[in-house]
């Protein structure tokens, strides 16, 4: 039996190839927005060095507010683990608005919908995985 080299490689091809291009489909659902104004800033991380630094987000998307609800996608994320923060810029300022204090004046969430005790919670708090091929998955998150 004489089988080549390029024979195995073209066979094994799709088998070796897969891990690279497993993906999955997110769905983000924001619910509880009061205000149909501006738009709501949502950021994907998919590491927990650097949660919640504007320079490590993984993906972003800027999505204008038009309802109580609002569905985002996200398609071929790699599989993996993932933590969503969200923010509603009502004012269109650009900015997340805090007051004297410190206390946010503007909607916000994160995946799983948790809050930190005093201040926002870790990634793996709110972390969720992507953990098979092709999963569609959603995410709901209760704007605060």
């Amino acid at each position: 039996m004489n089988i080549s080299l390029r024979k195995i490689l073209f066979l094994l091809l799709p088998f070796l190839t897969l891990p690279f291009f497993s993906s999955a489909q997110l769905t983000l659902e924001i619910n509880s927005i009061k205000e149909f104004t501006g738009n709501m800033y949502i950021a994907v991380y998919n590491t927990e060095e650097g949660f919640l630094d504007e320079e490590n987000m993984y993906r972003q998307k800027i999505v204008p507010v038009e309802g109580a609800i609002l569905k985002c996608h996200f398609p071929d994320l790699p599989v993996g683990q993932y933590a969503i923060a969200i923010y509603h810029d009502k004012n269109s300022n650009e900015q997340f608005d805090t007051n004297f204090m410190g206390l946010p004046k503007e909607g916000y969430g994160f995946s799983n919908d948790v809050m930190g005790r005093f201040g926002p919670p870790s990634f793996s708090a709110a972390g969720f995985n992507t953990a098979s091929v092709n999963e569609a998955k959603t995410v709901h998150i209760r704007l605060k």
